[in-house]
């Protein structure tokens, strides 16, 4: 049984535009998703792109750098 949830519209985005809100290259946001195991699934892919919530990207990255340029990265949405 899957279970429902609910992303915010701003809230989806695929790797290259999550790179882009986080200030990164968005070859470095793809090497996280293939390097590290507890790198955020994504919600689903849409013609061959994957998609994601910007949210589990970023607290993802928390969780790995709690301090440090992150906690600027919010206000970068």
């Amino acid at each position: 049984m899957e279970l429902e949830r609910q992303v915010r519209v701003s809230d989806i985005v695929n790797l290259s535009e999550a790179a882009r809100r986080l200030g990164v290259s968005a070859s470095l946001v793809h090497q996280w998703g293939h390097r590290y195991a507890d790198f955020p699934a994504p919600l689903t892919s849409i013609a061959r792109q994957r998609i994601y919530a910007y949210s589990d990207i970023l607290g993802w990255l928390e969780r790995r750098r709690p301090y440090g340029r992150v906690a600027c990265l919010k206000s970068a949405k």
